[in-house]
């Protein structure tokens, strides 16, 4: 018996074959009756002996219970076939639902917060500003990092903002290094 990749061609091989056999099987049936008929007249007219006639009978006997075997067989594979396409298809839609999950970020990285950037944001705009990173490329490399990592990044900060976010940062500090020198009592400053 040769290998079926396609369980799909194979069942349908399997239902040629037994839809051939029940013909077959039908036509021996007719058959049978029509020679059953025709040995009852002859063996009537005395042309045929009773042991000829058993043995023609008991023949197409085991030929009936050979096919209705294989039938059953045939059956028997068609619905382990039935069973695995129906397997396959459920398994094909439950890994697409895996693969769809898997594609999805699994987390949203809000820049903004009801239109104004967060505390976050501008902290990362200002690392990646004094790594080296172009002011007009820092909202793109934001976008790009998140789609690297599967975090879905909501905006794309325009380089105005970059810019305006490094220097309130510069200014902050500025304010911080005051607050922090008036604050101390040291007379080295």
């Amino acid at each position: 018996m040769s290998v079926y990749w396609n369980e799909r061609k194979r069942r349908r091989r399997l239902e040629k074959s037994n839809t051939a056999h029940k013909a077959e099987l039908k036509a021996l049936r007719v058959e049978n009756t029509r020679l059953q008929g025709d040995l009852d007249m002859s063996w009537k007219e005395g042309l045929v002996k009773e042991e000829d006639v058993k043995a023609v009978i008991d023949c197409f006997q085991e030929r009936i219970t050979l096919l209705t075997k294989e039938r059953r067989v045939h059956m028997r594979e068609r619905v382990q076939l039935k069973r695995k396409c129906e397997q396959i298809v459920r398994l094909k839609v439950h890994l697409k639902t895996r693969i769809q999950k898997q594609d999805s970020p699994r987390c949203i990285f809000k820049i903004t917060t009801r239109g104004v950037y967060t505390k976050q944001a501008c902290v990362m705009v200002c690392y990646l500003a004094s790594a080296g990173t172009a002011k007009k490329k820092i909202g793109k490399t934001i976008k790009t990092i998140g789609d690297m990592i599967s975090v879905k990044v909501d905006h794309i900060m325009s380089s105005p903002t970059d810019k305006h976010a490094v220097l309130e940062s510069g200014v902050a500090a500025e304010v911080q290094l005051g607050y922090e020198m008036a604050k101390s009592d040291s007379e080295l400053l």
